[in-house]
């Protein structure tokens, strides 16, 4: 168990375009790789990324590189990311 995130840690992992579009897609449940997201980055990133998700408990692996997120990150996503997207569209 990882000790509790403070507020400045959580948007510290949230300031980069591709975290933050990995967390909107695992809100759905996606089996995804470095290439399925649209940015070109190298599979190192991906996963660097990828592990700092799942380390700061937003999202969690399930079988077969499937990806949810946790009750944590719906509750990050739904009341700050998405009503954000929400106020900016």
């Amino acid at each position: 168990m990882h000790p509790p995130l403070t507020t400045q840690q959580v948007y510290e992992i949230l300031s980069d375009k591709a975290t933050v579009k990995m967390l909107k897609e695992a809100c759905v449940g996606l089996k995804f790789s470095s290439n399925d997201l649209g940015f070109s980055m190298s599979k190192k990133q991906f996963y660097t990324k990828l592990r700092r998700l799942c380390e700061a408990g937003m999202i969690e692996k399930h079988r077969n590189s499937f990806y949810k997120t946790t009750t944590f990150g719906s509750l990050i996503y739904n009341s700050q990311l998405k009503v954000l997207e929400d106020i900016l569209e």
